[in-house]
């Protein structure tokens, strides 16, 4: 497969996962979220939006570079890369659609672990896939910040 078809495939993916959690989010974020308590640093609703599609599309590239390789080590990165992806969604369910904050510090302690194992196996194989990463995993531990202070005072 081409690299520009492979990134492309990747994109679309991350794409649609994140269109999956607007979707587990959507009833959530009208109702039960403008309840809760939340840290001070956290940015208007607008800028999940922009920062997310932004995120998507840039670990999408990450995967994608991937994808195009064929080594074993390459492999089993986008396999980690997958898993990461998962907890990225299941977050938004435990989070939004249950209304857990508490399951939700719990699945994104996991995301950041997979994501932590992605990044860095990505930077010994070919660190061009892991600085596109690096943006989201930054992001994360932000996320960690007002996860954790939503359980904390609610």
């Amino acid at each position: 497969m081409s690299k520009s078809i492979s990134i492309a495939l990747s994109v679309a993916v991350c794409l649609f996962v994140g269109y999956l959690s607007n979707l587990l989010q959507a009833e959530s974020l009208a109702t039960w979220y403008p309840t809760l308590n939340k840290a001070p640093l956290t940015p208007p609703g607008w800028v999940f939006a922009v920062v997310w599609s932004i995120l998507y599309v840039l670990i999408g590239i990450s995967a994608g570079l991937l994808l195009a390789g064929n080594n074993i080590t390459k492999r089993l990165l986008l396999a980690l890369f997958v898993v990461q992806l998962f907890f990225n969604l299941l977050w938004s369910f435990c989070f939004f659609t249950m209304q857990s904050v508490t399951l939700g510090v719990a699945v994104l302690f996991m995301l950041v672990v997979m994501a932590l194992a992605y990044f860095f196996g990505a930077f010994l194989v070919e660190r061009k896939v892991a600085y596109f990463f690096l943006p989201y995993l930054l992001w994360l531990f932000f996320a960690c910040y007002l996860n954790i202070y939503m359980a904390m005072f609610n």
